[in-house]
């Protein structure tokens, strides 16, 4: 490979451009913006990967072939004003990345804003799945969530917390006190849904069937 230079394919497979329906349309719109020509090409400069990115992002969305991704694509692309596209890398899907956590967070997501629940106390789980949990919220500000680990014993403080959301969360499977929990289960038991499964992917399922009425 000449110095300075990617090979074309592989860098539009890595952007998750993978698929021959999402390579050629990645390469159609490179050839309509100049930044490879018409002519067949195999290599492109090195100093131009940032630029294909960003083309390729403000274009397309790729998502993979499961049925809750493509659907999520689709409506996802629609409202951005994207292009859908198919990645044939699971890890290229820009909506689970590979991951069911991921798939399951973009769904609750999703419903929680479509249905105006956003405002969610989470009781319980451990140190890293709140830090795992911290991260999907970084990419979702229009949630607000927030997470009691169950150490405070202060039922006046609990209360405020729980009128201050719309619905609350409590991981049943998780090492704390159900004399802290009786707080909410008792005064707010009709904002209470218990998460019986440990990990991210049963906590944000149990999130969308509550934002979507189905408990």
């Amino acid at each position: 490979m000449p110095d300075g230079q990617l090979n074309l394919e592989e860098l539009l497979a890595d952007l998750g451009f993978d698929s021959p329906g999402a390579h050629q349309a990645a390469l159609a719109l490179l050839r309509e913006e100049g930044l490879v020509s018409s002519r067949p090409k195999t290599f492109i400069s090195r100093d131009k990967k940032p630029r294909v990115r960003e083309m390729l992002q403000s274009r397309f969305l790729a998502h993979c072939a499961d049925a809750e991704c493509s659907r999520l694509g689709r409506e996802r692309a629609r409202s951005s004003g994207l292009a859908p596209v198919l990645a044939g890398r699971r890890a290229a899907c820009q909506i689970c990345q590979g991951a069911n956590n991921r798939r399951a967070f973009a769904r609750a997501r999703q419903a929680c804003v479509e249905h105006g629940i956003t405002q969610w106390l989470i009781v319980g789980g451990s140190p890293n799945l709140r830090s795992d949990l911290a991260a999907y919220l970084a990419e979702a500000p229009e949630l607000r969530i927030d997470v009691d680990e169950g150490r405070s014993g202060d039922s006046k403080s609990d209360r405020a917390r729980a009128r201050r959301v719309q619905a609350i969360a409590i991981l049943s499977r998780s090492e704390i006190n159900h004399k802290h929990t009786a707080v909410y289960t008792g005064e707010f038991k009709e904002k209470v849904i218990l998460i019986p499964a440990r990990g991210l992917e049963a906590l944000f399922e149990g999130m969308e069937r509550h934002a979507r009425g189905a408990r």
